[in-house]
């Protein structure tokens, strides 16, 4: 099979940034620089080791940065994805990383009226749609469970509103069993209808 970025092959780390329409070239949400001791940032010693020389700064590697811009455009197209690769090298990162730049995407669409980027080049109308579709958790058109399940259905995950959904290890529901169910289940419950399925390269 093919990687299914090979149209952002030519891209250097730079241009990659640019079409994310990144502050900065910063990644939103994320710090600057890492503790290469492992420190707990949210910690007093974590921060404290985040402002030391030690400190180095934090860079996700060019793939990392091209799965996310493929997983943002196949979720503006209404797309799912396979996130498929070896094992340790940052598939888990780059869901966290999609799930903070679809923040700062949902607060650049409030301010600007349009998505930074290369997505910035959508037609205005395809904006609006795409960000209600995309963006919006409060969809009118997901109908409603009137009965007992529906109860049932309200105090666990399925009862839940997600505006993306990721399954690691995807591979282990490739065949119908509960699993296979579970995701399905919660595939219905994902108002944006974008799915990613994580798992290592076979």
């Amino acid at each position: 099979w093919e990687s299914g970025v090979e149209e952002y092959s030519g891209l250097s780390l730079e241009d990659v940034k640019k079409a994310l329409g990144l502050p900065d070239g910063q990644f939103p949400c994320f710090n600057s620089k890492e503790d290469p001791l492992g420190h707990d940032p949210w910690t007093p010693e974590g921060l404290e080791a985040l402002k030391a020389d030690t400190a180095l700064p934090l860079n996700p590697r060019w793939h990392q940065y091209i799965g996310v811009l493929k997983m943002m455009r196949c979720a503006i197209n209404g797309d799912p994805v396979l996130l498929m690769d070896k094992v340790g090298v940052g598939k888990t990162m780059q869901a966290v990383m999609f799930i903070a730049l679809r923040v700062y995407y949902r607060e650049y669409f409030t301010q600007h009226g349009k998505f930074p980027g290369m997505f910035g080049k959508f037609d205005q109308q395809a904006v609006k749609s795409d960000a209600a579709e995309i963006f919006d958790l409060q969809n009118p058109y997901r109908p409603v469970l009137k009965n007992h399940r529906r109860n049932v259905k309200d105090s666990t995950i399925y009862g839940h509103t997600f505006g993306a959904a990721f399954f690691d290890e995807i591979h282990a529901a490739r065949t119908v069993s509960r699993l296979f169910v579970s995701f399905a289940e919660v595939r219905s419950s994902c108002q944006a209808g974008f799915m990613v399925g994580m798992t290592v390269t076979p």
